[in-house]
């Protein structure tokens, strides 16, 4: 709420409501309706001031938590042992919890067939073989006669 350049805080559930402001010498007092929704010392000696109060706006949680693995890694472990060892391989070289790259590798399993995907992904965890792009021409060149017409 802005009163005199200075902004005081409501509970985030009052947002956007109508209130009653009582500016008094020392205080500034919000209601709404008849009930006492939140009480801010004046700010009479400053311009553009935010004053909050504790439990008006409930803390931005931005990170996910890391222990819980993500949807993408779980659709992925727990079908072959080798896909798992490729995807915590995976997650260590990623930045944060690696969503997008085993996004982009759930995307690939959901592409192309079964046992081409899972005989490159052998391969590339053999020879260390983590760029995704990579991983894909490995898949095509496994299902380069079988399902694509290349002559």
């Amino acid at each position: 709420m802005h009163l005199d350049t200075n902004r005081y805080s409501v509970p985030e559930a009052l947002i956007g409501k109508s209130l009653e402001v009582q500016k008094h010498w020392r205080k500034v007092i919000v209601y709404d309706k008849s009930r006492n929704v939140a009480e801010h010392d004046r700010i009479l000696d400053k311009r553009d001031t935010r004053t909050t109060v504790p439990g008006h706006h409930v803390p931005i949680r931005r990170k996910k938590d890391a222990r819980v693995p993500s949807k993408e890694e779980q659709l992925l472990v727990g079908n072959d042992a080798v896909l798992d060892a490729y995807v915590a391989e995976l997650k260590k070289r990623s930045h944060g919890r690696g969503v997008v790259k085993l996004r982009r590798l759930l995307h690939l399993q959901r592409t192309y067939p079964g046992e081409p995907f899972l005989k490159a992904v052998r391969q590339a965890l053999k020879y260390r073989l983590f760029d995704l792009s990579r991983l894909e021409n490995i898949i095509l060149d496994y299902t380069a006669g079988d399902f694509f017409d290349l002559s």
